[in-house]
């Protein structure tokens, strides 16, 4: 889910940025499907960023979404990459948290981009 609400919020910045285009960018536009469906794609793909900060608890705090596993959880998996997707949000609040920064992730790219270079000066 977070993919495709980033990938919204990607659209909806790429239709917000049209007015500014010059002439030579909106004929590129309109010749290559590529240039179109690049913000959409980059916006779902840092949305899925956001995500895993979450599910990791490297971003906390009231603002943000939590995310506990969910009970049951077959111990022969218990360390396997899949377990990062049987979580659930420890609320409806979660949820709501989720698609509102899913969207902020697609619609303002230097928002996730800013986040991981904070951790990038962090851990250096």
């Amino acid at each position: 889910m977070p993919v495709f609400i980033g990938a919204g919020g990607g659209l909806i910045a790429l239709q917000r940025r049209l007015k500014q285009f010059s002439i030579e960018d909106l004929q590129l536009l309109s010749s290559s499907w590529i240039y179109i469906t690049l913000a959409p794609l980059v916006g779902g793909l840092l949305a899925f960023v956001l995500y895993m900060l979450f599910l990791s608890n490297l971003l906390d705090g009231q603002l943000f979404p939590k995310f506990v596993p969910d009970s049951g959880i077959d111990p022969e998996t218990q360390n396997s990459f899949f377990v990062l997707f049987k979580t659930h949000g420890d609320g409806p609040e979660a949820y709501a948290k989720l698609i509102f920064w899913s969207f902020v992730a697609g619609f303002s790219e230097r928002f996730v981009i800013d986040i991981i270079n904070r951790f990038q000066r962090n851990a250096g």
